[in-house]
């Protein structure tokens, strides 16, 4: 597979079954930069990872993580996850 997925620490559970699955998983934040997914767990206000990626009302420029798909892990199953990835979308339309 081609995707390398950044975990968080707070989903860092995930990592193996992840990987069983052959995805490229880091915990490393100095990879973040090389992600295509980045899975975090967060209630809406505390994104610890997220200004790594972006100053939204800035535009300061993400560092090649324009393609990078975010995934709040909050209340989702490992199988929701996956469709996410797969799919590229956060729920199916019908």
């Amino acid at each position: 597979m081609n995707e390398k997925i950044f975990l968080d620490s707070s989903v860092e559970h995930i990592k193996p079954s992840l990987q069983s699955l052959g995805y490229d998983v880091t915990i490393d934040p100095k990879d973040i930069k090389y992600a295509t997914v980045a899975i975090y767990m967060a209630d809406g206000y505390n994104t610890n990872f997220h200004s790594t990626f972006s100053n939204m009302t800035s535009g300061i420029d993400m560092n090649n993580n324009s393609h990078t798909f975010l995934i709040n892990a909050k209340e989702k199953s490992l199988d929701d996850i996956l469709f996410m990835i797969k799919n590229r979308c956060y729920s199916s339309l019908f």
